[in-house]
């Protein structure tokens, strides 16, 4: 049996705040932008621009007080 695979495509390149805000539109909470900018930036599914270029985003696993 062979692995089904996604098409690959070019990475986005932003800059962290047009991301944020661009997944705050669709978001239903702070820590679903978190979550969201997190994992495509670390898949590599956006590369960051400006400040933050080469940057990988970590998020803490304890819960908001």
């Amino acid at each position: 049996m062979q692995a089904v695979t996604r098409p690959q495509t070019d990475p986005r390149y932003s800059t962290l705040l047009a991301l944020v805000w661009d997944l705050d539109r669709e978001a239903a909470s702070a820590d679903e932008v978190a979550f969201m900018a997190a994992r495509l930036v670390n898949e590599g599914r956006v590369v960051l621009t400006g400040n933050f270029r080469g940057c990988r985003l970590e998020l803490d696993p304890s819960p908001a007080v």
